[in-house]
């Protein structure tokens, strides 16, 4: 029948559309809303941190963990976010380059121990003070050791060039990134 009221499941909440019966307008615009429905959630293309990750997170913390564990974490959790993205057909969010005024997609950066310690925040497992308080031991141990945001030794940290140029190791400079209305 076309146009029958239902959920797929014989509830009458939705609006199917019976292909077969339907004429070639009516079947493009089911296909088209399928393709809606069937798209990446709003946000997943920008997200670091998936809720099974934040699972994960809130199990490896304890208040004594030292730096090191936390970055190795933070390393760990931008593997699973790449594979966690890969296995939901997630494509990076896209960026307008200023220099080649051209599109391309971004490329996401690492999990730092800092955006671990927002997540924290954010769960409620950390107080505001505690995140100040963490926040600038974080900041004395980078400085301490010379690492970069994400626990890196600085001396290892190259420098970029534009993404259009034949060097490729960071597609990202001089790109903004394009917000969603």
């Amino acid at each position: 029948m076309l146009g029958v009221p239902c959920n797929g499941a014989g509830g009458r909440v939705g609006f199917e559309v019976n292909a077969y019966r339907a004429g070639p307008l009516m079947r493009t615009v089911s296909i088209s809303i399928e393709r809606r429905l069937l798209a990446m959630p709003s946000g997943d293309s920008q997200r670091a941190w998936f809720p099974e990750m934040l699972v994960e997170l809130e199990s490896f913390w304890t208040s004594n963990v030292d730096w090191r564990s936390l970055i190795a974490f933070c390393e760990r959790m931008t593997t699973v976010r790449t594979d966690i993205r890969r296995l939901r057909g997630i494509r990076e969010p896209m960026i307008y380059c200023h220099s080649c005024k051209e599109r391309h997609p971004a490329k996401l950066l690492d999990i730092s121990p800092r955006s671990a310690l927002f997540s924290l925040q954010k769960l409620g497992i950390l107080t505001e003070d505690q995140m100040k308080m963490l926040d600038r031991d974080w900041a004395k141990y980078r400085k301490q050791h010379d690492l970069d945001a994400y626990g890196k030794p600085k001396s290892t940290t190259t420098q970029t060039s534009h993404h259009c140029s034949d060097d490729k190791s960071d597609p990202n400079p001089g790109a903004v990134e394009i917000g969603r209305k």
